[in-house]
């Protein structure tokens, strides 16, 4: 007798198929037993567990390796840059107010250049301004000679010394009193004396000066007429018009001789040949 491997009925051996479930009756060959049917119902008796849902994949954090010393650098790099265009557009806006500012407040308005004043002549390192109407003649003597052709002369030299001096040389020279000698006029000191020309016409005078410029410099000379006779005010402010205007110049070069009275008689010789001519 058999059994049914399916639903255990004892069926007889001649059968292949169990009459009450249809089931084979056939024994598998040894080694080759059927396992598919065994993994099929080992699958269908399993539970089926339900999907998971899916987890997003995460990348994991990438470490930073930024050079920050680069960008501290870079940084400051752009605060330079734009300081030095903002100080440049800083002077230009300047220049641009001012150069406006010039143009309203000067408009045309030329450079100007100092003229030459034609009435100033350079003698003795000091610059003399002559006086309006007044014109310097050449001498052959070298004095500063001016004139205006009509009435009034002077010639003037300069000389190095006391004016003490001067004052006794033309008291002791020509036998006058100092009272008579010495003009005082704003505070400056002049010597201011009568002088005869012609031993033989008493008529014919000039004034012989000195003026007492300081730091030892001494202007002297003689002032005359056309007519050779005495000059008078006039004469004198000729004289005190022209010294006062005495400055020194670049060619100034400080005189190292002594006061010589024969110096200063001398100047007035020859300012008198020269007032004479």
């Amino acid at each position: 007798m058999k059994v049914c491997s399916k639903c255990n009925t004892q069926v007889n051996d001649d059968l292949q198929f169990c009459p009450n479930c249809g089931n084979s009756l056939e024994v598998a060959p040894q080694g080759n037993i059927n396992t598919q049917g065994v993994q099929q119902d080992m699958i269908e008796s399993q539970p089926v567990q339900p999907a998971q849902p899916t987890q997003p994949m995460v990348e994991a954090p990438v470490a930073n390796k930024t050079n920050y010393k680069l960008i501290i650098s870079i940084l400051a790099g752009v605060v330079v840059i734009c300081t030095i265009i903002a100080v440049i557009f800083g002077l230009k806006l300047f220049d641009s107010k001012g150069s406006n500012s010039n143009e309203n407040n000067e408009p045309n308005t030329p450079a100007t250049t100092p003229k030459e004043d034609k009435n100033v002549v350079t003698y003795g390192g000091f610059d003399f301004t002559i006086p309006e109407g007044y014109k310097k003649i050449d001498t052959e003597n070298g004095n500063l000679f001016i004139t205006d052709d009509s009435t009034l002369t002077l010639s003037l030299a300069i000389a190095k010394g006391s004016f003490e001096e001067s004052v006794k040389y033309f008291v002791s020279k020509f036998k006058a009193n100092e009272s008579d000698v010495v003009r005082e006029i704003d505070g400056d000191k002049y010597v201011w004396m009568l002088v005869p020309i012609s031993e033989n016409d008493p008529n014919k005078v000039a004034r012989a000066f000195c003026y007492e410029y300081g730091d030892g410099y001494l202007f002297t000379g003689a002032v005359g007429t056309m007519t050779i006779t005495d000059p008078g005010e006039d004469g004198f402010n000729l004289l005190k018009t022209l010294v006062s205007s005495a400055k020194k110049n670049s060619s100034f070069i400080k005189r190292a001789f002594s006061f010589i009275p024969s110096f200063i008689e001398d100047n007035i010789n020859k300012s008198l040949e020269n007032i004479v001519q």
